[in-house]
């Protein structure tokens, strides 16, 4: 049974939007079929877009204790079903796939571009989102409480980075 505040947390509606909008951004990658670069990035921009919004409004989790649960099968599941739909993802993009960026826009003294790859853009966000999602599944308090903890970490951190730039890019690619 889950401690009242981690089932408060769960059954608030800004969690249930943002958890609906993390399962339909996996299932539409899980579920990919070979269509064509126009729609897809369509789709993808919306999906993103969505995913973003609703986990910037969702409430910050304290994390009191990192979890002790690991199941590193399920990772490479995760890890696996993601190369998988990236094979399908550089097939209905190809070249269209690599864009030019500057990973700190911040900083105005760079001279350098970077190069960015929607692809593991796309990978590496539903990896993030999965394993939450996965964590969450569990129900337990450690696990749910580490799961909503790396989601706004990782928002932060990395899988928000990855939509910022893949959002940006599909904003010329559409």
């Amino acid at each position: 049974m889950l401690h009242q505040n981690l089932s408060n947390y769960l059954s608030d509606q800004k969690f249930i939007d943002f958890k609906l909008s993390a399962e339909n951004y996996c299932n539409y990658l899980e579920n990919l079929g070979l269509e064509e670069n126009r729609f897809f990035s369509i789709r993808v921009q919306t999906l993103l877009a969505d995913l973003y919004s609703r986990a910037l409004k969702l409430d910050e989790v304290e994390l009191i204790k990192d979890s002790d649960y690991e199941d590193q099968q399920q990772r490479y599941k995760i890890i696996n079903r993601a190369k998988e739909f990236g094979g399908m993802v550089s097939k209905i993009l190809g070249a269209a796939q690599f864009y030019r960026t500057a990973f700190n826009p911040s900083d105005i003294d760079a001279e350098e571009l970077g190069h960015g790859f929607l692809t593991d853009d796309l990978q590496d966000i539903y990896i993030d989102i999965k394993e939450a999602l996965e964590f969450i599944n569990i129900n337990n308090d450690s696990s749910v409480q580490q799961a909503l903890w790396d989601i706004k970490f990782s928002l932060r951190s990395h899988w928000g980075e990855h939509c910022i730039s893949a959002l940006h890019y599909l904003q010329y690619l559409c």
